[in-house]
């Protein structure tokens, strides 16, 4: 029934904080926060509150929010004219544990004409959240507060503690002129000051900031650096004190906003701080320097499940094979199953687990300290477990380890030749024609023949690790390292046979084919994707056909992601090639790169002419080295091709649950888990745990993933790379060469409309699939990765001066800078700029 338009039951009112005052009940994370602020003296604008009893009424008639504001208005007749902000304040907000933040919503500058249809827009966001159970799973109650907006000065974030130096006494504050909203949101770089006794340092790495104001809209404003640091020091004392005030009483560290304005400090919100970063020793340490490459972003939870449970089965092969006993799998299995997983959407290595398990192995000591190195990471500590092997067992083991190397040609057939009759099967297998179930019992099958004989890869890159180690210990301490800083380098630059190289070659043949061919050249270089796909099939069937062999050949290659689930590759799209090859036309018009004429073997017969043994040794010592390479190579090319089996497998199940009306929409199953999706039971569950994990996700796409986090408990914490800014700039040179250049910064944002020719490539990580990038460059540097990686084996390759693992020299260099860097030291120079 609907109310009388001219009335208001009691107990809906809009409440002043005074009529507040005299209720002891909590009105929400961001309103208790507010009478926290006032009733400790602190300065807050003016602001008003909508209680969830006055929501619950709104509910059953909306037209009462307009009825509400007027009433209001009429009792405050000063606030007519003014501009507000609607936030939402629930109990789930601003905890202890979690804050939600972004979930909930806030709108900002809005005038009084328009306060209660904002108020029904916060109305409807808590039903959405309600809905999905995203917050707790339970119920909660949501208020709404009115607060008025100012003009301000400058706004900013404060931390009573440095959030990721808990330690040092130092205050955080993050600033920007005008309003705050660009600052919460990311979208423009703050000014950052650490204060701690009214000693400051600042924090911008450029000579302009940028921030807002609203006049009759969001207006975008800049202020010289300098001007800007003037004003702001004189308030930094004051914000201290203020801070460090909040958080003796409120017994816990505290994370502020507040705002300046008419040279007064004004506090909008007072929370804890839910990611303070813990001291002392982690659980566990996360990182994505290696896997990150073959993972980048974010991935989906089919692909992170699946590949979590992948590396559990696959290493508790390996280890019974070798020897290990069922009783050693099962004290172990904590960690093997937790050798990989997802953190906030991205794909991480548990470093600790692997540390652990290897430490358990014959020549395991060494090797758990050593990974890191191996994939281009940071250090990381462990606590070894406490018991090894008993002596029969270890023997065992190391036995059988040494034998596996010795026949390891043996274990490699058995694994080649198990993958080809697999893929000749399955591409004699029409999928379309299976129901859901013969989908899934082929997927067990595929993984019932390969499965099992995944073993020749584990122990391949267990081998590669220990033979690539040993090599560089015996060049590092021999006559030949003075000469020739980067041999081992240079000496896997001869790896031949290698599918990563052919990938290349190939795909350089077709480029320098279109640019030698002016119909071809003017085809790709005017005519649309589809266009060109069309005519070659008429004006070029030869050269179609040269296309339709590689995309055959190599088509699961492509270039970001291979590994991934959700990524549609060349053979899926033939057209995605063809966009690739627009792309990199210039690639072909580079002239041939010379046969490398390193010849190590003539430079350890130099070293070491009258000392056989010591020539002996390392003749073959870089003879399994080069093997072992190129044999991890190439494995990781038949792995990516057995990942294509699968997403078309998986790809087809999803298309049944589609039909069955069991999902909403096409590829939403890459958002269940993999035993979900291979279930032969399917619930009517499947879209609500979709849509959750959906909801999930658009979170994680909000913010950044680190490059490593420490585990206490249930919590991460993300750690990102500290670097200084001095001309210390150094990482591992993987080949040889000294380039002085200008640089550009590539990240996934702008890898397409990237124009490399000629210039030093800075990015975190370097994609297997950026290719075309490559010999167009002068150079490469990256943040992570290691000598092993598919960028350096790439780089040697094409001859191109590469260094890796140079810690934050993403954020060290910019787009424009220009540096000299060494392949073969790893050391990189700032440069002047040439004189025009």
């Amino acid at each position: 029934m609907q109310q009388d338009l001219h009335t208001l039951p009691q107990n809906v009112k809009i409440l002043s904080p005074e009529r507040i005052a005299a209720r002891k009940n909590s009105f929400g994370g961001k309103a208790d926060g507010l009478l926290f602020l006032r009733s400790n003296g602190f300065s807050v604008p003016s602001f008003y509150i909508i209680d969830h009893l006055t929501i619950k009424e709104i509910k059953k008639d909306n037209a009462l929010a307009e009825l509400l504001v007027s009433e209001w208005l009429e009792e405050n007749k000063n606030n007519a004219g003014k501009l507000w902000a609607v936030r939402s304040s629930a109990e789930v907000e601003d905890g202890k544990e979690r804050s939600f933040a972004g979930l909930f919503r806030t709108i900002l500058n809005c005038e009084t004409s328009s306060i209660a249809g904002a108020v029904l827009h916060i109305i409807e966001g808590f039903d959405r959240i309600a809905e999905t159970g995203y917050h707790t799973g339970e119920a909660f109650e949501g208020n709404i507060i009115l607060q008025e907006m100012c003009e301000p000065e400058f706004s900013g974030v404060g931390f009573s503690k440095d959030p990721l130096h808990p330690d040092s006494g130092k205050i955080l504050v993050n600033l920007i002129p005008g309003l705050g909203s660009k600052l919460v949101s990311g979208e423009s770089d703050a000014f950052v000051a650490r204060v701690k006794d009214a000693q400051s340092e600042i924090e911008f790495s450029s000579d302009e900031i940028t921030g807002a104001i609203f006049d009759d809209g969001e207006k975008i404003i800049s202020r010289s650096i300098i001007d800007f640091s003037k004003q702001v020091k004189e308030h930094l004392p004051a914000i201290e004190k203020a801070l460090r005030t909040l958080e003796e009483r409120k017994g816990f560290p505290v994370d502020t906003e507040f705002v300046v304005a008419n040279g007064k400090i004004y506090w909008l919100q007072v929370r804890p701080i839910t990611m303070l970063a813990k001291t002392g020793k982690p659980d566990a340490i996360w990182d994505n320097s290696n896997i990150g490459a073959n993972f980048p972003g974010l991935s989906l939870p089919l692909t992170i499940s699946f590949t979590t449970w992948s590396f559990a089965r696959v290493y508790s092969v390996m280890c019974r094979s070798l020897g290990g006993s069922r009783s050693f799998i099962r004290k172990n299995q904590h960690l093997l199953s937790n050798m990989a997983g997802g953190i906030n959407g991205g794909l991480y290595y548990n470093v600790t687990s692997w540390q652990m398990l290897l430490w358990q192995m014959p020549f395991g000591k060494k090797a758990s300290r050593t990974i890191t190195k191996m994939w281009g990471a940071a250090d990381a500590a462990f606590t070894p477990p406490p018991r090894r092997f008993a002596p029969l067992t270890y023997f065992r083991l190391f036995f059988n380890m040494i034998s596996a190397f010795i026949f390891f040609g043996r274990h490699r057939r058995k694994y080649l030749a198990a993958f080809e009759k697999a893929e000749r099967e399955f591409a004699s297998t029409d999928l379309h024609a299976l129901d859901r179930k013969q989908l899934i019992r082929l997927y067990h099958d595929l993984d019932e023949r390969l499965g099992g004989k995944w073993m020749a890869p584990m122990l391949n890159g267990f081998f590669t690790m220990m033979t690539f180690a040993l090599v560089r210990r015996s060049v590092r301490n021999s006559a030949i390292n003075e000469a020739y800083p980067n041999f081992v380098n240079d000496v896997l630059f001869n790896t031949g046979d290698v599918v990563s190289v052919a990938v290349v070659r190939e795909m350089q043949e077709l480029l320098r084919e279109i640019n030698r061919t002016p119909q071809l050249l003017d085809l790709f270089t005017n005519k649309s994707d589809h266009e060109i796909w069309n005519a070659l099939e008429f004006a070029h069937p030869d050269f179609k056909k040269c296309i339709v062999d590689y995309i055959s050949k190599y088509g699961e290659r492509v270039e970001e992601g291979e590994l991934k689930f959700e990524t549609v590759n060349y053979k899926e799209d033939h057209l995605l090639f063809i966009a690739f090859l627009k792309r990199n036309l210039a690639l072909g018009a580079m002239e041939r790169k010379p046969e490398n004429a390193f010849d190590h073997r003539r430079i350890i017969r130099k070293y070491y002419c009258f000392n056989i043994f010591k020539r002996v040794w390392l003749n073959w010592l870089t003879g399994a080295t080069t093997r072992r390479v190129r044999d991890r190579e190439n494995m990781r090319f038949i792995r990516t091709k057995t990942f294509h089996m699968l997403r078309l497998i998986f790809r087809e199940i999803d298309a049944r649950l589609l039909s069955d009306g069991m999902i909403a929409m096409k590829n939403d199953s890459l958002y269940l888990h993999y035993d979900e999706l291979l279930s032969e039971t399917v619930t009517n569950d499947l879209r609500k745990i979709i849509a959750e994990r959906k909801n999930e996700y658009a979170a994680y796409a909000a913010s950044a993933l680190a490059p490593r986090y420490h585990q206490y408990a249930d919590e991460f914490v993300p750690v990102f790379a500290e670097h200084d800014d001095s001309s210390g700039m150094k990482g591992t040179g993987c080949c040889s060469g000294v380039v002085t250049g200008e640089v550009l910064v590539i990240d996934e944002k702008n890898i397409h409309a990237a124009q490399p020719d000629g210039k030093i490539l800075v990015a975190k990580y370097f994609e297997p699939g950026w290719i075309g990038l490559f010999s167009r460059a002068a150079g490469l540097i990256s943040e992570r990765g290691s000598l092993l990686s598919h960028t350096a084996i790439l780089c040697r390759e094409m001859g191109k001066p590469s260094i890796v693992g140079v810690k934050g020299i993403s954020k060290q260099l910019k787009t424009g800078d220009r540096v000299t860097m060494n392949g073969a030291t790893g050391k990189i120079e700032r440069t002047e700029h040439e004189q025009v």
